[in-house]
């Protein structure tokens, strides 16, 4: 699906009061905003929180030229030498101030490539604004983070209820511009569903749309999370096989994946029973341990592992 199409894209905020935002951050933007004087930033959290949304809020605010680049799509060092030193070492003729350059999913860059970013950020410093967003910030070179404001997107516990009101009432607002039918009790149950990957939560309900509107059913939507693939390479120890699995599922809701596996322990009739237990020790602590690990990769391989080495077979 093209992005144009995408709730995501054709519904993302103008401005920095439309983002949904935990109150410290939206005082944050709003401060820089009223200011106009941008630093070099570094924003990191998880999937789907509003990072780059806010940046493109921002920019358009306060009228700057812009530049986005994905950091897994481009990611080398000829990107930074080449695309990268050409926008950011002009000067805008355009705009009311600094460039802006984001770079998405900046933990994804090469080593390389952030070393040359440490002093394009000083040689190009009056003429452009670096802004990175990461989902792990322990993958970033640490003289780059030092070379920003670094803020991380933290969702308060006592704040989630405030915040979720605002965007259940963002959502129905754009299921009544997509002239969807949705009945508001059903959408305030699955709004918090992903919590708070508000992305997340839009691509579902666009999936879901396409029935042409949003009933109960939604309620019972889950990505699907297909292990039985994963016990074949369990079973065989194909290492690499299950890294795959690993990468193509894991922007699933690890709580759900771990779920699933727990439950194709049990119906997996290749699985000698009595080498079950352990494995179901193991699987509590993992998902225990995915409300709040920085790699949710590792962390599944890291459970994968066990289960490989605890289970039997038939």
């Amino acid at each position: 699906m093209n992005d144009e199409f995408l709730f995501t894209e054709r519904h993302r905020p103008k401005s920095i009061e439309e983002c949904i935002l935990p109150e410290q951050l939206k005082e944050y933007f709003t401060e820089i905003k009223d200011s106009g004087n941008v630093p070099n930033l570094l924003l990191s959290g998880p999937s789907g929180t509003g990072k780059t949304s806010v940046i493109l809020a921002l920019a358009n605010e306060l009228n700057r030229d812009f530049m986005k680049i994905n950091g897994s799509e481009e990611r080398s060092i000829d990107v930074i030498r080449n695309k990268v030193k050409s926008y950011a070492s002009t000067i805008s003729l355009s705009s009311t101030g600094k460039k802006f350059l984001l770079i998405d999913e900046a933990d994804n860059l090469t080593h390389d490539a952030q070393l040359a970013l440490r002093a394009f950020i000083e040689d190009f410093q009056s003429n452009c604004v670096f802004i990175f967003t990461c989902n792990y910030k322990n993958r970033i070179d640490k003289a780059l983070c030092s070379r920003c404001i670094n803020k991380e997107f933290i969702f308060p516990v006592e704040e989630k209820p405030k915040i979720l009101s605002r965007f259940f009432k963002v959502v129905c607002s754009i299921l009544e511009n997509e002239n969807l039918e949705y009945d508001q009790k059903i959408v305030a149950s699955f709004v918090g569903k992903y919590y708070p990957d508000f992305r997340r939560t839009l691509l579902e309900l666009q999936g879901y749309a396409r029935k042409g509107s949003i009933d109960v059913g939604i309620l019972a939507v889950s990505s699907d999370v297909s292990v039985t693939e994963l016990f074949e390479h369990i079973r065989n120890k194909n290492y690499s096989n299950v890294r795959k699995w690993v990468i193509d599922n894991i922007d699933n809701d690890p709580s759900i994946t771990i779920r699933r596996i727990f439950d194709e322990l049990w119906k997996n009739e290749k699985i000698v029973k009595t080498t079950i237990p352990p494995c179901v020790i193991h699987l509590g602590k993992y998902q225990d341990l995915a409300t709040r690990v920085a790699d949710q990769e590792i962390n599944l391989m890291a459970c994968i592992t066990e289960l490989m080495y605890e289970l039997e077979w038939n």
